[in-house]
């Protein structure tokens, strides 16, 4: 590993993406993109009020979520310009997107209201929302072998084969608090920050 800055500041980075030649950066306070294989990075200065959770690619465009402000999804076409749109559920803390099979979709869940959502979009402009199978936290959504995998940081795991419009609840081994999902090698593997106190595994 090398380090090095990404810009000025002290915005607590949290999630980085790559595809078509960019990696974006992605902060609660603030967005950064590198052209250059990650070596400089450009502030964009798209936060518009929002505190910013994840973000994905595809359809040729890139697309953002986020847990709090009036506007809780905002896409851009070429990785600097960012313009805000209205997700299908303003009061939903949106905190995971993936892209999959001309597909975005994206995970929430709110502790102060105790409910959860599913939202999807082809476009990243109009969002549909969806009930998941189970009221739960969802933190992080992956795409891979056509399906879409969702975990929650109450112990649950989902999956659609159908671009999100339908789920069906995955077993998952002990009681932990699933934070982030990701897929490659042909395999879904998903990490916890913390095992509840019934779990002694």
């Amino acid at each position: 590993w090398t380090q090095f800055q990404i810009i000025t500041g002290s915005a607590d980075w949290s999630v980085v993406k790559y595809s078509s030649g960019q990696w974006i950066a992605v902060s609660p306070t603030a967005l950064a993109i590198s052209t250059d294989n990650a070596l400089t990075w450009t502030d964009l200065s798209a936060t518009f009020g929002s505190i910013w959770t994840d973000l994905a690619y595809g359809n040729g465009r890139w697309v953002a979520v986020a847990r709090t402000g009036s506007r809780r999804a905002m896409l851009s076409f070429d990785g600097f310009s960012w313009a805000t749109t209205l997700s299908a559920d303003d009061n939903m803390d949106w905190y995971s997107v993936a892209f999959g099979n001309g597909r975005f979709v994206a995970v929430g869940g709110s502790f102060a209201n105790g409910t959860s959502a599913i939202m999807w979009s082809d476009t990243g402009i109009s969002w549909t929302l969806v009930a998941p199978p189970v009221t739960s936290l969802w933190s992080s959504i992956t795409f891979g072998n056509n399906v879409f995998v969702a975990v929650s940081r109450s112990g649950d795991a989902m999956e659609s084969a159908d671009g999100g419009l339908t789920w069906e609840m995955i077993s998952t081994p002990g009681d932990y608090r699933w934070v982030r999902v990701v897929f490659g090698e042909n395999t879904f593997s998903s990490i916890a920050d913390f095992a509840s106190a019934s779990d002694t595994n």
